[in-house]
């Protein structure tokens, strides 16, 4: 018999879990009874994974709705980089992953985030795939949380809301802010650093 107490498996230190597995279960559940009520399989949506967080969400989601409805499946890379001006700091996008510019053409395009925080990624997604000719448009997202000030868009589907905009979140393909901790991402749980 297989001991499964949690003595030994890794914990990290200096964290809190918010989300266990049978917790992040029952939210991607919610979300694709969400996504099926809108989607049919005459109006396949094919989930745009932005990655490396999304990549569980992603491939957790395609099966729960795959029985359902056999949604498509790419991934893109997205990266966020802040370059410094001379008055002020702004954020430069860049994507790669789509090998043409009409590989959204008539497609009904679903971005999936593990975590939103002010839409800023969502909009230039969604300017990007507006501009490849997509039929529709729509993000999803495993946890909103809001950041204070201005937001660009929201998602169309949300699994939860975390009302700490502030709280630095890893596990289930969210990296870790401090370096030195690479395999937490990969944790099947979702802690909040303490």
């Amino acid at each position: 018999m297989t001991n499964t107490s949690s003595e030994h498996f890794y914990t990290p230190r200096d964290s809190e879990a918010l989300w266990a597995p049978p917790d992040i279960d029952k939210l991607i559940s919610n979300l694709a009874e969400q996504v099926l009520s809108d989607y049919s399989a005459n109006r396949i949506p094919t989930l745009v994974s932005v990655i490396p967080e999304a990549l569980y969400l992603s491939a957790d989601l395609a099966r729960r709705l795959g029985s359902y409805i056999g949604p498509e499946l790419e991934f893109m890379e997205f990266t966020n980089r802040h370059v410094s001006g001379s008055t002020s700091t702004a954020s430069e996008f860049r994507t790669s992953g789509w090998t043409s510019a009409s590989s959204l053409e008539g497609r009904h395009a679903l971005f999936v985030y593990t975590r939103t925080q002010r839409g800023a990624s969502a909009l230039h997604l969604e300017r990007k795939a507006k501009a490849m000719g997509a039929a529709s448009i729509a993000t999803l997202t495993l946890i909103d949380q809001p950041i204070r000030g201005s937001r660009a868009t929201d998602p169309t589907y949300t699994g939860t809301v975390l009302e700490l905009p502030h709280e630095q979140l890893f596990g289930y393909g969210i990296k870790r802010k401090r370096d030195g901790y690479p395999q937490d991402s990969n944790l099947n749980t979702i802690y909040a650093e303490r």
